[in-house]
């Protein structure tokens, strides 16, 4: 419909999920039935029609065969599965913490984090990441890092999340290992992030911010179902993920301080600007 908002991941998956279970329902056959028919489990068919993760293009045309699906209800299936994709993967080679909060970001409505000393893995710069990493050529990426840049594809995503970043001075200024091509390639990488996606909003925390400090970083995921919310903080090797409403309304009274504190959108883009020419001056 014109002028509606679009549609979210989770609520695409569930919308195709509920075809599916009508589809199923119609034929009088169970979800044991039609995992086996697919090659899968029942596990596996209760999993997308609920909607709690993506689906196959291959997995979602053998349920459409199976169930004798009509051809324009299955183009639309196959059109939601293809706009909420499944998530990577990565097993062993990300912590299940964090695994768990790529899954969570990609159903988020709202994610608005804030960072102190280090510029977060989805607004890093190549460089910025290969540079933390030790990595000296593309032969070395880790899963994680390619974990890290694929999740710059969620500011792509129709019906995506809105995001928004509270920046302290020290992140942005930050030379890792010393490297000014490094940080000014981080530089630039900001400001092509904030021209071109109007749902990324990034805001530099100068220093002489009116706050008494900056805490600890953390980021608050708002969902479309409020019982969702929850906040997460990683820590060494694992996380931390209040959700308790108290203690949601804490850390949002403490990003409301600070992003009043912050400098706009606008005036953020400014004083990259200008760090940029400041740094590209060093080189």
């Amino acid at each position: 419909m014109a002028g509606s908002e679009p549609m979210s991941l989770r609520s695409r998956r569930e919308k195709l999920g509920a075809l599916v279970r009508i589809a199923r329902k119609d034929r009088e056959m169970s979800q044991a039935r039609l995992g086996k028919l697919i090659k899968g489990s029942q596990a596996k068919i209760n999993r997308i029609e609920r909607g709690l993760a993506g689906t196959k293009i291959d997995d979602l045309r053998s349920i459409v065969t199976a169930l004798g699906i009509a051809p324009e209800v299955a183009a639309e299936m196959e059109a939601l599965a293809a706009a909420a994709p499944r998530q990577r993967t990565w097993r062993g080679a990300i912590p299940l913490h964090v695994r768990r909060y790529l899954e969570a970001e990609r159903e988020a409505v709202l994610i608005r984090g804030v960072h102190g000393d280090r510029i977060p893995g989805v607004l890093q710069s190549e460089q910025y990441m290969f540079r933390q990493a030790g990595i000296r050529n593309p032969a070395q990426i880790t899963d994680r890092i390619r974990a890290r840049l694929e999740r710059k594809q969620l500011f792509d995503l129709d019906g995506g999340p809105r995001f928004e970043y509270l920046l302290s001075e020290s992140s942005v200024r930050r030379r890792v290992h010393g490297s000014i091509p490094v940080a000014l390639d981080q530089v630039a990488e900001l400001l092509r992030i904030g021209d071109r996606y109007p749902g990324v909003s990034i805001h530099v925390l100068p220093f002489d911010a009116d706050v008494d400090f900056l805490p600890g970083d953390f980021t608050l995921l708002d969902f479309a179902d409020r019982a969702r919310n929850f906040v997460y903080i990683e820590l060494l090797g694992k996380s931390v993920e209040p959700r308790g409403t108290a203690e949601i309304t804490r850390y949002r009274h403490q990003w409301d301080k600070l992003r009043q504190a912050a400098l706009s959108r606008a005036d953020t883009r400014v004083f990259l600007t200008d760090l940029y020419k400041e740094l590209d001056a060093e080189t």
